[in-house]
Order: C-alpha cells, then sequence, then structure tokens
C-alpha cells in the first residue's frame, strides 16, 4: 500500500515496547499496541470520563484507545519505532480500537514479556502498514531525523500527536521520503535467520551459475574491504555486494568502491553485480546510467531475478 493519506489525520510516534521487543509481533500481525490494561482496566465498562480521570498514568492508555479530546482515531497515522534497535519500524494507518486480556505474542516469552513490562498490553488496533521498505534504521537518515541519539525520531514522546498532515506537511513529507528511500533492514522473524545476509552469500556462492558466473570466492580482501562474493574468469572479474533488506545508496557505493579498487589491482574487465532483497527507487534509476552495474532481487523462495538487463 502507498502511503496516501488524508489532510485531517492525525499522526501519531508509538515505540513498539522496551527496546523494540514488539517489532517483529506488530508488523507480522498488523497491529500496534498499548499497556495500563492491568491497572486502567476494560475501557468498555467505563465512561469517557471515568476513563480518563483515572490516574495519571491511564492517561496515555485513554489518547490510544481514543476516549479523549486529542486521542487516537481509525484512519490516523502512527510511525512506529523500535527503541534500542534504532529503528523505524513501520508507517501505517490505524484501524478501531481493540480490547484482548489474551493477547498472544509469537516472538516473546511469557517471562520476556513481563521482563520488557508488555504483559498487560490489553489495548490494540489494526494496522495497514504502508509499503515504504519498512523498518529502515535512524541512523541512515538525514541528521534532522535523529533527536537524543541513533534511537529517537523527532516527533513528540509516546502517544503524543505532531500536527495534522496540513501543519507540519514538510516535515512529515520529508520523513516519508527519506524512509521511502532508506535501505531496509530485516528483524528478526521467518526466513533466513539472524545471520541472514551470510546465508544470501554463502547460497549465492554455491550457486553462482544462476547468476551466469563461475569461480566464486567469498570475502576477498582489498584495501578499501573485504568483497562479498568475486567471480572471475581468465579475462574478466564480477564484484557482487550482498545486502539484506532493501539496498541504497550505501550498498550501491560500497559496490563502485570494490570494483574501483579492483581495476586498480588487475588488468581485467571489471563488472558489478548488487543482490538485496529490494532496492530504493534512487538506486533503481541510478544503475540506468552505468553500464557496468546489475541489480537482482534475492527472492525469499532462493531464487534470484534480474532488474536491468
Amino acid at each position: 500500500m502507498d502511503l496516501d493519506v488524508a489532510e485531517e489525520q492525525m499522526w501519531w510516534r508509538l515505540k513498539a515496547g522496551r527496546g523494540g521487543v514488539l517489532e517483529d509481533d506488530w508488523l507480522e500481525q498488523k497491529i500496534v499496541t498499548t499497556g495500563w490494561g492491568g491497572a486502567a482496566g476494560d475501557y468498555r465498562e467505563q465512561s469517557p470520563e471515568e476513563f480518563r480521570n483515572g490516574d495519571p498514568s491511564d492517561l496515555q492508555a485513554s489518547k490510544f484507545v481514543g476516549h479523549h479530546d486529542d486521542g487516537m482515531r481509525a484512519g490516523d497515522v502512527v510511525v512506529a519505532y523500535a527503541p534500542g534497535k534504532g529503528h523505524i519500524s513501520g508507517i501505517g494507518t490505524v484501524g478501531e480500537i481493540q480490547y484482548n486480556e489474551d493477547r498472544v505474542w509469537r516472538h516473546l516469552s511469557e517471562s520476556e514479556a513481563a521482563d520488557a513490562m508488555v504483559q498487560d498490553h490489553y489495548y490494540w488496533r489494526p494496522v495497514t502498514w504502508f509499503d515504504l521498505g519498512t523498518p529502515v534504521r535512524v541512523p541512515d537518515l538525514s541528521e534532522r531525523f535523529r533527536v537524543n541519539g541513533a534511537d529517537q525520531i523527532p516527533t513528540p514522546g509516546t502517544l503524543s500527536q505532531f500536527g495534522t498532515l496540513s501543519s507540519d506537511r514538510d516535515r512529515i513529507v520529508s520523513l516519508v521520503e527519506e524512509v521511502r528511500n532508506a535501505e531496509t533492514v530485516t528483524p528478526s522473524g521467518p526466513g533466513f535467520g539472524p545471520d541472514q545476509e551470510a546465508e544470501m552469500q554463502e547460497w549465492l556462492a554455491a550457486n553462482i551459475q544462476t547468476l551466469g558466473l563461475q569461480n566464486a570466492r567469498r570475502e576477498f580482501r582489498t584495501d578499501v574491504g573485504r568483497i562479498d562474493i568475486l567471480a572471475e574468469d581468465d579475462n574478466s572479474e564480477t564484484v557482487i555486494e550482498v545486502k539484506r533488506g532493501r539496498a541504497g545508496d550505501r550498498a550501491l557505493g560500497q559496490l563502485l568502491g570494490y570494483m574501483g579498487a579492483r581495476t586498480d589491482e588487475v588488468n581485467r574487465q571489471i563488472t558489478g553485480i548488487l543482490v538485496a532483497e529490494d532496492f530504493t527507487s534512487r538506486i533503481e534509476r541510478a544503475v540506468t546510467a552505468l553500464d557496468r552495474v546489475s541489480l537482482y532481487r534475492f527472492n525469499v523462495d532462493v531464487s534470484i531475478e534480474p532488474m536491468n538487463t
């Protein structure tokens, strides 16, 4: 789903639990949640006035539930982030408020949920995540999107509004554009696992013929760093850079640097291949001006397809 929101929609920042422990569940289950359920109780059994005028700590829950003049509403936009991981986890629109005391975390044990203080996240909303390639690392965004270190993004605290799209249009649009063109990271969960990039490299090296190449060597050292895979024959070499998630400017820069290093070291034709699960639109356009660089998308069903041949 592409970004398409109305100007009256409100935007919110919401952290995915302490240390970002809920990121995988939020993205996989397409939800956002908040706590205080054990203390505040079932909002459905209280009037809005009773709910929001209870203990001061219930204010956050009141806003999330919508029992507040400036509370969250269905159709509002949430920017979810994972503190401790330095991620913007995703951006999406929320649905109607729900209550569930039997929430099951697929990526946390009961003890882990208790340690992270997310065992009482009874309030939740379904989310339609925008197709922006998230999650992305905050340190990979521009300086204006880093506040008090790498983990924070410049919006008010958890469950605070940061304006309608019309009043904060420049900031929101620029944030979304930065996210759209940033390299993504792959959270833990189904797939190749925590060492996914290394496993992708291993598979490609063992199946180098799928790229029409031969004689693959991994972790080839140059004076500017190690090449993921170097394929060579008598007259040419191909430098292959492998990235999990979505590859952007930095990945292309690495590839070109390695290609330049090999050009200085050997008298052969040097070409380059960037392999990733996806690519930013800027990279797809950039390679149209580079005759010796190709893009290949690595699919989770373990196959590759040419992007610009």
